[in-house]
């Protein structure tokens, strides 16, 4: 029969009884916790008590877990994985069953990507239904997708290519990726381009900082065709890399989605052979009703992207 203690023991203090075994190091666990010493000792002693079992040889440097304290680690490691992955997939199919959506891009602002309109079309279709939109950055979307607190980013194509499987994605409209320059670049006038034309240009990208998946993408692609990219200066962030073009031998690769791409004083020219397009990414199992009719939405809403811009 269980003793009655068992029934007073916290998840907090089995967190800590892992955090000690693994550790073996009683400073560091109550560094890890935010709480003194003192007070990490007396709650595994409480613990203890309430198994009425010792745990942990605690004369030994570093301390060791006696026979008990294996046995009690190998179960609640486990348990303890159960549990939070529990707490997330309750918080999931919380997020899921409301009559939630939430769409975010990057945080260029770019007028071409068509969440307004798509938006209204979701909400006359599903009147219950409560949509936002966000802009966000490329170092951090990931996370909040995972999260919950995004349903669905649209990005580059070439941020897909590092996704793991815990994401889904779609394309929702392919096109060239290209390049951007001043119309004074000797460039500027032609149709398309070849890489390698590029060898002797120098190059603004955005910071590695913000998004070294571009900046791998942008290597590689350039070392595929025989060079290194010169890299001219960084800009902060997608939204400043067209402000960030000062020179007329300067460029940067980029889509149509780019903020000011469209500006006469910049001259976009897609690249011979290189693909991009406008994706659409979410956690893979969100089950959201939304999902789908958003995902065609956008399709339809974007087929004539390229159009646009030509104009």
């Amino acid at each position: 029969m269980l003793a009655h203690g068992i029934l007073d023991i916290s998840m907090y203090e089995i967190k800590l009884f892992l955090a000690l075994a693994e550790e073996r190091n009683f400073t560091r666990v109550s560094v890890l916790f935010h709480i003194t010493q003192p007070t990490l000792s007396k709650r595994i002693s409480q613990l203890e008590q309430s198994l009425n079992m010792q745990l942990f040889i605690r004369k030994s440097r570093p301390i060791q877990l006696t026979a008990e304290g294996q046995v009690l680690y190998a179960g609640w490691k486990g348990l303890h994985q159960h549990f939070e992955a529990a707490i997330t997939d309750a918080e999931q199919c919380r997020h899921q069953r409301t009559n939630r959506l939430v769409v975010a891009s990057p945080d260029s602002g770019n007028h071409l990507i068509a969440l307004p309109q798509v938006s209204k079309l979701m909400l006359d279709r599903f009147p219950a239904l409560e949509i936002s939109m966000r802009y966000l950055s490329f170092s951090d979307w990931r996370g909040k997708v995972l999260g919950g607190e995004v349903d669905v980013m649209l990005t580059s194509l070439f941020e897909t290519e590092e996704l793991d499987e815990q994401f889904s994605w779609q394309v929702i409209l392919p096109f060239s990726k290209g390049v951007c320059m001043l119309r004074g670049n000797p460039l500027a006038g032609r149709s398309e381009i070849r890489l390698e034309e590029l060898q002797d240009a120098r190059f603004v990208m955005n910071s590695p900082t913000e998004s070294p998946e571009y900046t791998r993408f942008v290597q590689r692609i350039c070392q595929a065709h025989g060079f290194s990219p010169v890299v001219a200066r960084y800009a902060p962030n997608p939204s400043n890399l067209l402000n960030s073009l000062h020179y007329e031998d300067e460029v940067t690769v980029c889509d149509l989605l780019l903020r000011d791409i469209d500006n006469p004083l910049y001259a976009f020219v897609p690249l011979t052979g290189i693909k991009s397009a406008l994706v659409a990414v979410w956690r893979t199992g969100n089950h959201s009703q939304y999902l789908q009719p958003l995902l065609e939405l956008l399709e339809v809403h974007h087929r004539d992207l390229e159009e646009r811009v030509a104009k």
